[in-house]
């Protein structure tokens, strides 16, 4: 099965209805036509609900659009890689 490290942007911007992008989308619908499996590093879900709350605030997104794309990141299918252990 393929494998690709998704970047926490590419994800706001599927997931943000202001910044949805016709080549993000088609890239998102490919992985899922050929069962890639989306890889995301340990800091990706703070990197990306600290993106939705900053767009929020500054009135970017309503807080019902921001709400919405926090509940559609729950459901998104990418697998978080292990978190490193220290030394």
């Amino acid at each position: 099965m393929p494998e690709v490290v998704v970047d926490a942007n590419l994800v706001v911007t599927a997931l943000v209805p202001r910044e949805q992008d016709q080549v993000v989308d088609a890239q998102f619908d490919t992985w899922r036509r050929t069962g890639t499996e989306l890889w995301v590093p340990p800091h990706f879900f703070p990197e990306v609900t600290s993106t939705f709350r900053r767009k929020v605030v500054q009135r970017e997104l309503t807080e019902a659009q921001g709400d919405r794309a926090f509940a559609d990141l729950k459901r998104f299918p990418v697998r978080l890689f292990p978190t490193p252990q220290p030394f």
